[in-house]
């Protein structure tokens, strides 16, 4: 019951979007380590409480992503995690963590997965836009920062590393070559996704968001 109302929390905080999935793997048979790591993650909601998203005005809207993924992530599967943000402007709208349900033998296999995603959730957030009235977004920015994936999405030529790659994962190799998405390296230390894919932890609050202020996350004033 209290992973379902931490998922909740998701909807409006991404910062929440990594611990929750991992969580919500264990809730039929939780363990003590699961216990802790449940309670820990209430005690940084209840000192956040406050924290939400600013949705900041702009004189122009551009839509970009950022695409990431934590290789074998999961240590039982050995599964990697997806995760992505979408942001409008300067404001996320858009944000998910999810373990893939490919084993993949190399990132730049996971990162593409990720990317794949990414793309599928552009496309979706870009039409409902569309049928708001807000035009010209395309082609939308999508961030990586993984070199042989963004290889792979550029170069639709076959080769035999990629001969194995599921033809639904080509999406977003099908959308850059339609002029709609529009791929770019980013560091690592500049990605904002990075809190959907990792525990951050620090004295005190036990938890550290790296970016977390790009995410115009807040404490608001009462």
């Amino acid at each position: 019951m209290l992973c379902g109302k931490l998922n909740f929390l998701t909807h409006t905080r991404p910062d929440l979007a990594f611990v929750v999935q991992s969580l919500s793997q264990f809730m039929h048979c939780p363990k003590l380590p699961h216990i802790v790591a449940l309670t820990h993650t209430l005690r940084y909601v209840n000192h956040t409480t406050c924290q939400g998203i600013l949705l900041k005005a702009t004189d122009k809207l551009t839509l970009q992503a950022f695409s990431d993924s934590d290789c074998v992530a999961c240590p039982s599967t050995r599964r990697s995690v997806t995760g992505y943000v979408l942001l409008l402007g300067h404001s996320p709208i858009s944000w998910k963590s999810k373990k893939q349900s490919t084993i993949f033998k190399s990132s730049s296999k996971a990162e593409y997965r990720a990317m794949s995603q990414a793309s599928s959730e552009v496309t979706w957030v870009v039409r409902l836009l569309e049928e708001s009235g807000i035009q010209g977004l395309q082609p939308v920015q999508l961030n990586c920062d993984n070199q042989s994936s963004l290889h792979i999405a550029k170069n639709p030529i076959f080769h035999e590393r990629t001969k194995h790659i599921e033809v639904d994962f080509h999406f977003t190799r099908d959308m850059v070559l339609d002029g709609l998405l529009q791929l770019s390296y980013l560091p690592t230390q500049n990605q904002l996704v990075e809190i959907s894919l990792k525990f951050f932890l620090v004295p005190n609050t036990g938890f550290y968001l790296p970016n977390l202020e790009r995410l115009i996350l807040f404490p608001c004033q009462v």
